[in-house]
């Protein structure tokens, strides 16, 4: 290890453990609750006053060692994987600020159950990045196409997991609102796990195929393609305008939709 990078890593060790150190005390060795600093925070819930600080604390704390993890692996190891797993710690430090209040936060069930959703999100994200890179490194394609699938339906779940807890009222029947909302996030999601699977062909001698591929490959343009498709679909059907009559209304501008969805798809 270079001096230069040692220096960097005994500065970084320093001023971590003793940030850390202060939060920790402050968090588990004083009496301080949310409502004592509440002039300094944004809006907090009443309920949440008698609480300890550590609510704000220990998702600093979490961040903090995400940041020193990103620093620590940057200084030992280097490569292409390695760039990953930086980029990937910072955003968990960022993202463990709010996921890990959500879970912490004593005020919402729903809250900390759906903060438990975002961070298993969050995990299957980090994964695949660093699957794609392997599949770039490795020059097999196949494994970036599967695990860009198997993302994309599991974040589809989540969002259905989503709608359960914050649409649903325990002990009261689902409406015919919910369940087409979830329907449609089921089958667009569905669909474009199922479609990113033809992105295997990206790399075909056959430049038909391989064109076919290199568009299933675009997992965005995929997934919003399926989603909107979905929703269009639904409109046309009747299903939409069952459950919410105004949508007949929109018909114009859902027919301009489907006709800009099959523009970009053709000329995508």
């Amino acid at each position: 290890m270079a001096n230069e990078n040692r220096s960097r890593l005994i500065r970084a060790t320093v001023i971590f453990f003793s940030i850390i150190a202060v939060l920790a005390v402050l968090s588990f060795a004083s009496t301080i609750t949310i409502g004592d600093v509440a002039s300094f925070l944004p809006y907090i819930p009443e309920s949440m006053a008698p609480v300890g600080i550590y609510v704000i604390m220990v998702p600093v704390m979490i961040a903090l060692i995400f940041f020193y993890l990103a620093i620590l692996v940057g200084t030992l190891f280097e490569g292409k994987i390695n760039n990953v797993i930086i980029s990937g710690l910072y955003a968990g430090g960022f993202a463990s600020l709010i996921i890990v209040f959500m879970i912490l936060q004593p005020a919402s069930q729903a809250t900390q159950t759906a903060g438990y959703l975002f961070m298993g999100s969050f995990a299957v994200y980090f994964l695949y990045s660093i699957l794609a890179t392997i599949a770039e490194l490795r020059k097999q394609f196949y494994i970036r196409v599967i695990a860009g699938a198997l993302a994309i339906f599991i974040i589809g779940q989540v969002c259905v997991q989503l709608v359960n807890l914050y649409m649903i009222v325990p002990g009261v029947p689902e409406s015919e609102q919910v369940a087409l909302i979830k329907s449609m996030l089921n089958w667009g999601f569905g669909a474009a796990s199922i479609i990113t699977l033809v992105g295997i062909f990206r790399d075909s001698r056959s430049p038909y195929l391989s064109q076919i591929g290199a568009i299933a490959a675009n997992y965005f343009f995929v997934l919003a393609l399926s989603l909107i498709g979905t929703l269009y679909v639904n409109f046309i059907s009747g299903n939409l305008t069952e459950v919410s009559p105004v949508m007949e209304q929109l018909s114009p501008y859902v027919e301009w939709t489907g006709i800009v969805i099959v523009g970009a798809f053709i000329f995508q």
